[in-house]
């Protein structure tokens, strides 16, 4: 009987192990699926295959879209210079030129400036990207701030300065005038680039400097 008893123990014993299974692979199945998700975007974007005339259209659309964006701000800084010009020749109109100057700081802003601000928040269309683009869109919004800020600060100082301190101020005009204008020649470069390839009809930006 106690033979029989430890036998009955041990088959009972054995029937009531737990069957362990493998953990299911839950982490393998997100990988996975994560993996087809790269593999379907990549071969969508093998397929896309732009023509030169799609990139031109898509480069006209952006570079009109962006030079309406920059317009204020450059017609700010035109019509300070042309201030500045005017007075030094002899004219006497320096509140118009200060105008000008006050409104540019503004226009020229993209924290206040709701059009410029669009420059940094629109994306280069997909059929321009073999052009690398975005660092002319970081020049562009460099030019206005802080580049075109800061004539537009020298421009005002010259309006007001008497006497000795138009020497001075001028120079200093004068220095951050080649930098706008070193800015405007890299933007310029990029974008005529693409021009070319894509055979747009568009120009880039017009910028004083």
């Amino acid at each position: 009987m106690a033979t029989g008893g430890g036998r009955t123990g041990t088959a009972n014993s054995g029937a009531a192990r737990p069957v362990r299974r493998p953990p299911r692979p839950a982490g393998r199945v997100m990988i996975v699926g994560g993996v087809v998700v790269l593999v379907i975007l990549a071969l969508v974007s093998l397929g896309y295959h732009p023509t030169r005339a799609q990139r031109a259209a898509d480069l006209d659309a952006y570079l009109n879209e962006t030079m309406a964006s920059v317009s204020t701000c450059a017609g700010s800084v035109t019509e300070s210079l042309s201030a500045v010009t005017a007075v030094k020749s002899g004219g006497h109109d320096r509140a118009a030129g200060l105008g000008a100057t006050a409104r540019g700081a503004g226009d020229c802003a993209p924290g206040t400036d709701r059009q410029l601000a669009e420059v940094g928040e629109r994306q280069v269309p997909p059929s321009l990207a073999s052009f690398h683009l975005g660092p002319a869109v970081v020049d562009l919004l460099r030019w206005a701030d802080p580049d075109a800020e800061q004539v537009l600060t020298d421009a005002a100082r010259l309006l007001r300065a008497r006497g000795a301190s138009q020497t001075t101020d001028e120079s200093h005009l004068l220095r951050d005038l080649r930098a706008l204008d070193a800015r405007r020649a890299a933007i310029d470069h990029a974008f005529t680039a693409a021009i070319r390839a894509t055979g747009a009809a568009s120009k880039p930006p017009t910028l004083p400097g």
